[in-house]
């Protein structure tokens, strides 16, 4: 079982806990050999062909610097059946269409091992997903997440370029989406097989394939809790309760008001 430690060379994960997480972008080292067991570029074609890979965790994709769009799933699945022809998702991606697979630590117990590791490590739910381009592809245009990300290099070389949020704390995407980065990027360079990049939410980052090598990266979502979840969870549990559910009492003597609130 992976333990959250092994992927920490520089910073140490004690030193990334106290200065970085929740706070700031941090480009993590992991120590040597831990990605190779992770994810190579033969493991995701293998999922590909996994059996309980279904349809609606796939994406295949095609971005540049204008737009993005995503190819109709019936052209690569069957529409009754959800089944996945890999055939004709590497055909997309012979021709420059990245493959995204998402909620992948369902089908590798190596991922899975990683999403745990992750999940203990700082107490919050994790969720993995693959990205698999060919050479000189996108994944997507500058975008932000609502969450936190871990992406880690697996395979292959991918220029990002990461800038600061430009709304504080997003949750809602995309009512907090906020304008579109007008300053220099915080992180501009190539990243290599073993490297994580650390994006509290909110930060603006895209990412390119070299042009020497197909990639792989998987990125780890972390949600850390707000007062949000706290008032959904809270919400759920006063929906069980009758005396909730209650109407307040609007008309009538302050002391009927009283005795609702007493209650």
């Amino acid at each position: 079982m992976l333990r959250l430690e092994q992927l920490f060379a520089e910073p140490t994960l004690e030193r990334f806990r106290a200065e970085s997480f929740g706070k700031e972008f941090r480009k993590i080292r992991t120590k040597d050999g831990i990605v190779d067991k992770l994810l190579r570029e033969q493991d995701v074609q293998n999922l590909l062909a996994h059996p309980n890979l279904k349809a609606e965790r796939i994406h295949v994709v095609r971005a540049n610097d204008d737009s993005d769009s995503e190819f109709a799933r019936e052209h690569y699945s069957d529409v009754q059946t959800g089944r996945i022809y890999p055939d004709k998702i590497m055909e997309q991606f012979q021709q420059g269409a990245a493959v995204v697979i998402t909620l992948a630590h369902h089908l590798s117990k190596p991922l899975w091992s990683l999403s745990r590791a992750i999940s203990r490590g700082f107490d919050e739910m994790v969720n993995v997903n693959i990205f698999y381009g060919p050479p000189g592809s996108y994944g997507f245009r500058n975008h932000v997440d609502h969450h936190d990300v871990f992406a880690i290099q697996t395979d292959g070389e991918k220029h990002w370029a990461i800038y600061n949020p430009t709304e504080t704390d997003p949750l809602v995407l995309p009512d907090h989406l906020g304008p579109p980065p007008t300053s220099d990027p915080v992180f501009d360079e190539t990243v290599k097989v073993g490297d994580i990049l650390y994006m509290p939410k909110g930060y603006w980052h895209h990412a390119k394939a070299s042009l020497d090598s197909p990639t792989v990266h998987v990125s780890c979502g972390v949600q850390p809790l707000s007062m949000i979840h706290f008032l959904g969870w809270l919400r759920t549990r006063m929906l069980a309760n009758s005396q909730f559910r209650t109407e307040v009492p609007r008309f009538g003597e302050g002391e009927l008001l009283k005795a609702y609130v007493s209650k």
